[in-house]
């Protein structure tokens, strides 16, 4: 229904309602001025990175990887404050943290096929042997990973078409790939001029001195480390190249990709996905657990809090921004110092005597011989085996007596923990404990509290049948005692320990809400293109037995937000991240072109998936303006009408009532907001009690008022509301919580009131960096349990108010 009739004389003040006062044009003017003159345009275009979206609420997607991380260290991090920025995400902003299993092999390359292309374990290890070349390969040359990625994509398009991928195994399909294998420098810099050069250098100044600060730093205390710990080097060579490669990953990558993802969200590419690697390799030399690889934790936390800001502010993309690991590590002993030799000399030496003589090695056979790259490559076991885990190439065909035999042996002698090997359609596993078969005997060799017991069994015992695969897998994990890797490191992953296996994935609270099952790469890919190609992700009408009820209440200031960006999309978002069965929002455009002559109202609804009626207060030339009701519950239009028509400079008010019926049962709900002056306040409260208002009536108790009322607790306003219904705010805690202005909330003018009909379980004024940007006030949220019509209470529904303080 729409609005009441109202004569031109009433509405001379508001009949051009898109005509905006003299002052906003120069504060928009400001705005264009300040965004065209602002340090990360003028790089952009320095870069010659033109836009590639123009202003739009669009989504985009920048996904940031932390390398190497597992969740239990992110949750140490958190708690010992070294990652502040992360910290406030989760406890302020209500960001929720998921533990996203890594799948088998827990390596980079693995996860990224399985995130950017949706097929898992599409290689066997980070190191193998080819099948196609009979070559070792390692996953860092251009020349595999190229071709794996043409295998992937020839199985499904990549994540990051059009966008952006910085420091990852393969481009996802990007168009702009930049420091992926075989690419270390960067293209948009060697394409700019001398001067250009400068320039970009001198607009860069503050992250170039903090990259140099952090340079400085760290080969300070890199040096320092490495002095006190002299006496326990065991390899100087390998401690001084560590040094560079620590700077390089840790400091001059990271800053690069920061500034380069911050350059991506302001001129709104679509799809970014980024991968800070100072963590993981840090955490290989000097273990997981050690200082290095917290500070270098301090130093991304900065950068993904710049990238952060950046995104938000981008005027081109309604940016959200996860935070994700691949994978964890284990803490592990090097297998040199566990068994005083090489692996390969291991297996060499336990298999001796069951080679036929003309494949017997010499016992001088040197590294590079024991490797497969010499003369007695043929001849010799290849073992083939970069941190906890590796492949035995047998010098050819093994019968299955000769793999048991072999696997006892490595168990035995070469002291190595899993030796794993498949029988036909069997997948054994020999430990020190006894021979097992996956998945069937998984508890018996991984405990039964492993977090992914179900997935490691199948996607471990899968190994086997990987055509990369050698004869044998070998496992350095040791259940209950510190891990084994099989190259010279502190700290490991590839294997099927809790650690390595369980990174994680830090999301919006609107996100994070989809998740179904287990999360793993593939998973957090089809989420990302829900987001991305499909942004209507409201849920479905709940079943018709539910006796709880969430009821939001939001004015949105016409969708403009307190950085001056118009946007509807930021606000559905807020809405999703409420997950509210009804909602009331108030200052609503509908066709008005200081609002791009949108429908605000519709694009909410058909973001949220929710049924929506609007009441304008002012309905001028096909421009509207007031309050709608969305629900996810069936709903009937009973009024929308004003309360006051608007005299002189005080605008029309109106409010809007709708009957929702969840189940048999109908709730009354009204969005209003009420005038600025006492006089207009008290006139609309007299309208709402009269007689074309009858749900307002003391006989009515499953009546719910929500608004702004312009007006704080104890006004006369909330006292004559209160002598038929309550505010929820009080029901459920001593002092009710502010709610404008959002970005420092003093005033409590948005409430909501309930009938008797209601219990109040929980009320909320989320106030985080997304609420405090989107609007002029904070949303209004509360819980209500909905009482049997005879008025007994029963015994509230808290799953889901368990959410809201998450």
């Amino acid at each position: 229904m729409s609005a009441q009739p109202v004569s031109n004389a009433d509405l001379r003040h508001h009949a051009a309602p898109s005509r905006v006062p003299v002052f906003r044009h120069f504060v928009a003017l400001g705005r264009l001025v300040r965004r065209w003159f602002s340090r990360r345009e003028i790089i952009v275009r320095l870069l010659g990175l033109e836009p590639v979206h123009p202003p739009s609420d669009d989504p985009g997607l920048i996904i940031l990887q932390i390398d190497g991380l597992s969740r239990s260290r992110l949750e140490e991090a958190i708690q010992r404050g070294r990652i502040p920025f992360i910290a406030s995400l989760v406890h302020r902003d209500r960001h929720r943290i998921e533990t996203q299993y890594s799948g088998q092999p827990a390596t980079t390359p693995a996860v990224l096929g399985e995130l950017f292309y949706g097929v898992e374990q599409i290689v066997p290890a980070f190191s193998f042997r080819d099948h196609r070349s009979g070559k070792v390969v390692e996953m860092l040359a251009t020349e595999i990973a190229e071709p794996i990625e043409k295998e992937l994509a020839a199985q499904s398009p990549g994540l990051l078409g059009g966008g952006a991928a910085y420091c990852d195994i393969y481009s996802g399909g990007a168009d702009d790939a930049q420091f992926c294998p075989g690419r270390t420098r960067w293209k948009r810099l060697d394409e700019a001029g001398v001067w250009t050069k400068g320039l970009l250098v001198f607009l860069h100044l503050p992250a170039m001195v903090r990259m140099f600060a952090a340079i400085i730093r760290e080969t300070v205390l890199s040096t320092w480390r490495l002095v006190r710990r002299r006496s326990r080097v065991r390899n100087w060579v390998a401690e001084l190249k560590f040094i560079p490669r620590h700077l390089v990953a840790s400091v001059v990558l990271r800053e690069v990709t920061a500034t380069a993802i911050e350059s991506d969200a302001i001129r709104g590419v679509e799809r970014v996905h980024g991968n800070f690697l100072g963590y993981d390799d840090v955490a290989h030399h000097c273990g997981p657990d050690a200082d290095i690889p917290h500070r270098m934790l301090r130093d991304i936390d900065r950068s993904i809090q710049r990238i952060w800001h950046a995104a938000h502010a981008s005027p081109r993309r309604n940016y959200q921004v996860w935070i994700i690991a691949d994978h964890g590590q284990e803490a592990t002993i090097p297998y040199s110092v566990f068994a005083g030799r090489s692996i390969n000399e291991a297996v060499c030496e336990a298999c001796r005597d069951l080679l036929p003589a003309e494949c017997v090695p010499p016992l001088e056979a040197d590294e590079s011989e024991a490797k497969g790259t010499g003369d007695a490559a043929s001849m010799a076991p290849l073992t083939v085996a970069i941190g906890p885990q590796g492949s035995i190439y047998w010098p050819g065909p093994m019968a299955n007596s000769l793999r048991e035999d072999v696997a006892r042996r490595l168990v035995v002698d070469a002291r190595i923990p899993m030796v794993m090997y498949r029988d036909g359609e069997t997948v054994h596993l020999r430990t020190s404990a006894g021979l097992f078969q996956l998945p069937e005997q998984a508890a018996e060799v991984f405990g039964v509290d492993h977090p992914h017991l179900d997935s490691v069994a199948r996607d471990f015992s899968r190994l086997c049948s990987h055509p990369d695969a050698g004869d044998l897998i070998i496992a350095g994990w040791r259940r209950g005692e510190t891990s084994i890797s099989f190259v010279d490191e502190l700290g490991a992953h590839g294997g099927p320990g809790p650690n390595e296996t369980s990174g994680f994935a830090i999301l919006p609270p609107e996100t994070a809400c989809t998740i179904r099952g287990e999360l793993r790469p593939k998973v957090l890919r089809d989420m990302a293109l829900e987001w991305l190609e499909r942004p209507k992700r409201g849920a479905a009408a709940p079943s018709s037995d539910r006796t709880f009820l969430r009821v939001a209440t939001y004015n949105v200031h016409g969708c403009i937000g307190l950085d001056g960006r118009l946007s509807p999309a930021r606000i559905a978002r807020v809405l999703l991240s409420l997950d509210a069965d009804v909602i009331a929002l108030q200052e609503l455009d509908v066709g008005r072109l200081r609002s791009r002559s949108v429908d605000q109202a519709q694009i909410i609804a058909d973001l949220l998936e929710m049924k929506m009626h609007f009441g304008a207060a002012i309905d001028v030339t096909g421009e509207r303006y007031g309050n709608a009701i969305l629900s996810r519950w069936p709903m009937t239009l009973k009024r929308a009408a004003l309360l006051s028509p608007g005299r002189g400079r005080s605008e029309p008010r109106g409010a809007v009532w709708a009957t929702v019926t969840i189940g048999d049962e109908p709730i009354e709900v009204i969005s209003t907001h009420l005038g600025l002056t006492e006089a207009d306040r008290l006139q609309q409260l007299a309208t709402l009690l009269g007689a074309d208002w009858p749900c307002l009536g003391v006989a009515h108790a499953r009546t719910i008022l929500c608004g702004d009322l312009n007006s704080p607790p104890g006004s006369s306003i909330c006292r004559g509301l209160g002598q038929t219904l309550r505010d929820v705010q009080l029901a459920d805690r001593q002092r009710g919580l502010a709610t404008w202005p959002s970005g420092f909330p003093l005033r409590r003018i948005d409430h909501i009131f309930a009938g008797d009909g209601f219990r109040v379980i929980e009320t909320d004024v989320p106030r985080t960096r997304l609420t405090r940007v989107a609007s002029d006030h904070l949303p209004l949220v509360v819980d209500l349990e909905i009482l049997p019509a005879c008025g007994r209470r029963t015994e509230p529904v808290l799953a889901r108010t368990q959410t809201m303080h998450s």
